[in-house]
């Protein structure tokens, strides 16, 4: 007995099939004459029970425009047991007055491929008859897709025989009341057949740009990606959601999961200083880098700053919250060494009439020879009494013009390295002694600033004369006494000779 309830089972599926572009027949048409279909009823087990499935009142007679063809496919008979036989019956109208009868045809696209030309897909071939109701028996394969949906065409023509390779044939030949198709959509239950497309990643779906991520399918036999790509693994660089169509030999086709893949762009890394990039031996720079969470430095070193001491390019990788890496720009270091000096000056001793030289060696860049004035050294430059003040090697001549004691000294530099020789001096014969062979006078202070005392072996009553280096007397003096004292505040800093008539000394005057 049909199970009148199981009419519940038809349901109306509104999802396309994939990949199918089945034809479209045409015929002459005729409302209340040409045979149309009113009803298709199918009978067999869905999962074990017998059941029926009806269109019920679905059918659009001619078709649109009298076309005589209906595409009613988002309409599904679902779930019909494989490998078992169904019963379909389709009920016609304006069959009765036709005496030469209305032939049906019935055909199913079992392996899904958008065409009925198989063999086996015509299931019902029917001679011109005159009824208005075809129960007919058809055998479902059992290689069959499980809950897939395929397409089930259904044709009436009046008066003459549709042959199996008819099922897009246009039937208006001659015009005279030909007929009616109908297309609806179909399922079979076959859980041996059943597909299960499933798409999984190989590594992270978080990208960082110029890298890749490896998708691979699986299920299926053919597959046909959302990038129109085709095989069972891809890569993709971009970011996307991207899924598969997977399918077999017998159209079974299946979707699978939807994979979502972020690609991140590169970190900007950038490193700087806020020290000069050129520093002495000894001293270092730190340099700091930015644009991302952590850092790795060329120099083997991590974090955010590192300190330098040695020549070189350094440059950091930085990685992002998102463990992308980008390389930062190139900073490069120089260490300048300090001069290194192996042999120091020395001190001259000789006579006004002599040429005082000074020697430095080093491994020095930059010489620059100094002279002390007042306490404080100052630069000299070439010329009158000096020749050499930039080089290792200092020549003083015309010492007449130099104080006694005079102290030198070189600044050697590489760069902005510095180092200092030796303080050395000139140091004049005779200066600050008696000259006159019978050690009768002496001075004292020598140097002085302002009054000289003379130290007599005997007192006496005399004239003084001071002579300047050139021989001109600049001040003369009357002493008296063994301890007698001279102004000399009034003189200039320089070189002097002290005369009496016995003998002389020199003196300085600061």
């Amino acid at each position: 007995m049909k199970n009148i309830y199981s009419l519940l089972l038809f349901t109306l599926l509104l999802t396309n099939l994939v990949g199918q572009s089945y034809c479209v027949p045409t015929a002459c048409c005729f409302p209340n004459s040409s045979p149309e279909i009113s009803s298709i009823a199918i009978y067999g087990n869905i999962n074990g029970v017998y059941s029926a499935l009806s269109t019920g009142s679905l059918g659009q007679g001619c078709g649109v425009t009298s076309l005589g063809y209906s595409d009613l496919s988002q309409n599904t008979f679902q779930g019909f047991d494989a490998g078992q036989s169904i019963q379909i019956d389709v009920n016609a109208l304006n069959t009765g007055g036709q005496q030469q009868g209305t032939a049906l045809n019935v055909w199913i696209d079992f392996n899904n491929d958008g065409d009925f030309n198989d063999a086996g897909e015509c299931v019902i071939n029917s001679n011109p008859t005159s009824p208005q109701f075809w129960p007919s028996s058809i055998s479902i394969p059992n290689t069959v897709c499980h809950l897939q949906k395929t397409r089930i065409r259904i044709r009436l023509r009046y008066n003459n025989i549709i042959l199996p390779s008819e099922s897009c044939a246009g039937l208006n030949t001659g015009c005279t009341w030909d007929g009616e198709t109908e297309d609806w959509s179909i399922s079979f239950n076959n859980p041996s057949n059943q597909m299960s497309v499933a798409v999984s990643p190989t590594g992270s779906l978080n990208l960082c740009q110029g890298t890749t991520a490896n998708l691979t399918a699986s299920g299926a036999q053919n597959y046909v990606w959302s990038t129109g790509q085709t095989g069972n693994s891809i890569s993709v660089n971009s970011t996307g959601s991207y899924f598969a169509v997977g399918s077999t030999a017998m159209g079974c086709k299946d979707t699978s999961n939807v994979v979502s893949v972020q690609v991140n762009p590169l970190p900007q890394i950038s490193i700087s200083a806020a020290d000069p990039l050129e520093f002495c031996e000894g001293e270092s720079v730190t340099l700091t880098a930015s644009g991302g969470v952590s850092y790795q430095w060329s120099t083997g070193q991590s974090g955010p700053s590192v300190s330098i001491q040695s020549t070189g390019n350094v440059s950091a990788v930085g990685t992002d919250a998102n463990g992308c890496q980008g390389t930062s720009n190139t900073l490069s270091i120089n260490v300048v060494d300090y001069p290194q000096i192996s042999s120091q000056p020395s001190s001259f001793q000789g006579a006004i009439g002599d040429q005082a030289i000074f020697t430095v060696q080093a491994n020095a860049q930059n010489y620059q020879w100094q002279w002390r004035d007042n306490g404080v050294f100052q630069n000299i430059n070439d010329g009158g009494q000096y020749l050499g003040t930039t080089t290792n090697e200092l020549k003083v001549s015309n010492l007449i013009a130099l104080n006694h004691n005079s102290f030198f000294r070189c600044v050697l530099s590489n760069g902005d390295c510095n180092d200092t020789s030796n303080n050395v001096k000139i140091m004049l014969q005779g200066v600050g002694f008696e000259n006159n062979g019978l050690s009768q006078i002496s001075i004292a202070p020598n140097p002085a600033t302002s009054t000289l005392t003379l130290n007599l072996k005997d007192s006496d009553l005399g004239e003084v004369n001071i002579v300047d280096l050139y021989g001109r007397i600049v001040q003369t003096n009357i002493i008296q006494g063994q301890n007698a004292k001279i102004d000399i505040s009034n003189l200039s800093s320089g070189i002097y000779i002290l005369k009496l008539h016995f003998g002389s000394v020199y003196f300085i005057k600061v």
